[in-house]
């Protein structure tokens, strides 16, 4: 540019209202196109459509049709200054009937603002060149400086600037996500349903691997290893189908049978006998409520088949309840445990269950720390089974909507989520990391 940039900024930001640009969605903006004659033919043109062509109360009966704010009919001019949603509707068709394409033209903010300067100054492009300090050869040739009041703006608020640099892409992930608020509910149940269930059930199970001497320990031991050679991919759709048709009532029906015939076994037999109760109850579960029951149910006309639990957090919980490794880790700290430990506690007269609530559990908790930690990382970072068996939106966790938004969102805004995404696994290893580091350290040594 020519032009010196402060005067040219100086004399934009004082007319900076010189390039209006309301209209309503998906309208044609009227004030790039240029109609000659535009004044009078856009006036009778409203004028013809509002009032049958009678000047005589024009004003009011457009003002009243079109919310309009006309003093007179003078100041209906085009491009129409203050036009109103209703009013912006009739610009489409009037360009159609302007007159010969030759008479539309397209006119731009650089054309507008040259015109604003020659108004400005009377045409006296000798005045302008000598009060600007430039040497121009006609008004069309001015450009406004948009770089430099970008700049001058930039100088005037670096720091807001530079703040709102720092911080727009967090913003914009913070409220993608708060208009997304239930997300943040079902990723935190999600995650403490799951880990209480692995500090639940992977404990039992180790615990009853390593202190009841079964003989076929070491062919469960590998069957749960064997669990970790499969990819995540390979069993997510047998998983996905079982969540399709899960035979809840045949569950239940399997459960209550075996637990009532467990219970008559144990009261109606003595001594050894009752060792009897648990395969018999777990054969008759089987049997009755796999097989019987919904035999008798189909006979009796009962549907009691399976049903879809798609969209729950039921499908979401339960493939993730127990792991093979944790079992097995677990298996190998309790036992390393001293036989002595739990040699007092029978003497004491304590249960197996508080043997291990009061004696197991706290000696293993840096493990059951890792543990925790691990399935935290896990599901808290999950997205594809979420996405695979919940359709509904309702149900999505923060990951799903991370995803989602990594699909239309630009790199940078990305990075920012996954930024901020990262924040809960570091405060909690920040917070746990001695408990954590001995859970590492204590397998090793053990």
């Amino acid at each position: 540019l020519e032009l010196p940039a402060p005067v040219l900024v100086t004399v934009l930001r004082k007319h900076q209202r010189c390039f209006p640009v309301e209209r309503a969605p998906g309208e044609l903006l009227p004030h790039f196109v240029a109609v000659a004659n535009g004044d009078a033919l856009y006036r009778k043109y409203l004028i013809d459509k509002v009032n049958n062509g009678q000047e005589a109360g024009a004003v009011e009966k457009i003002n009243a049709d079109l919310d309009a704010h006309y003093a007179s009919l003078d100041e209906i001019t085009w491009p129409p200054q203050k036009a109103t949603p209703k009013e912006l509707a009739f610009v489409s068709p009037f360009l159609r009937t302007a007159g010969q394409v030759g008479e539309l033209t397209i006119t731009s903010p650089d054309k507008r603002y040259g015109k604003f300067l020659a108004d400005k100054f009377g045409g006296d492009l000798t005045k302008f060149n000598a009060e600007t300090q430039a040497n121009y050869a006609s008004f069309s040739t001015v450009r406004p400086p948009i770089e430099e009041e970008d700049l001058w703006e930039y100088q005037q608020d670096k720091g807001g600037w530079m703040k709102w640099f720092l911080t727009n892409n967090y913003r914009e992930v913070v409220d993608y996500i708060a208009v997304r608020g239930r997300s943040l509910w079902n990723t935190l149940f999600l995650v403490s349903a799951i880990i209480f269930c692995a500090l639940t059930i992977n404990p039992l199970a180790a615990y009853a691997l390593s202190r009841f001497k079964l003989s076929y320990a070491n062919q469960i031991l590998l069957f749960l290893l064997a669990t970790m050679a499969f990819p995540y991919e390979v069993s997510m759709i047998p998983n996905f189908l079982l969540m399709r048709r899960f035979p809840l009532w045949a569950i239940i029906s399997a459960v209550v049978i075996g637990i009532v015939v467990a219970l008559i076994i144990v009261r109606k037999t003595k001594g050894s006998r009752r060792a009897l109760a648990i395969p018999c109850g777990l054969g008759a579960g089987v049997i009755g409520g796999l097989y019987i029951v919904p035999m008798a149910a189909s006979a009796v006309g009962v549907d009691i088949g399976p049903v879809s639990i798609l969209n729950t957090f039921a499908a979401l919980i339960m493939p993730e309840m127990a792991n093979g490794f944790s079992i097995f880790l677990l298996k190998g700290f309790f036992d390393s445990l001293p036989e002595e430990l739990f040699e007092a506690g029978r003497i004491d007269g304590a249960s197996e269950l508080r043997m291990l609530w009061q004696l197991a559990f706290p000696l293993s908790k840096p493990i059951l720390a890792v543990i925790a930690l691990e399935v935290f990382t896990y599901v808290y970072g999950s997205y594809l089974w979420a996405l695979v068996v919940c359709q509904s939106e309702r149900m999505w966790t923060l990951m799903v909507w991370i995803f989602q938004l990594q699909q239309w969102a630009p790199a940078y805004t990305t990075m920012a989520a996954t930024i901020l995404a990262s924040i809960p696994t570091l405060l909690v290893f920040i917070f746990a990391q001695k408990t954590i580091m001995k859970g590492i350290i204590i397998p090793v040594e053990k």
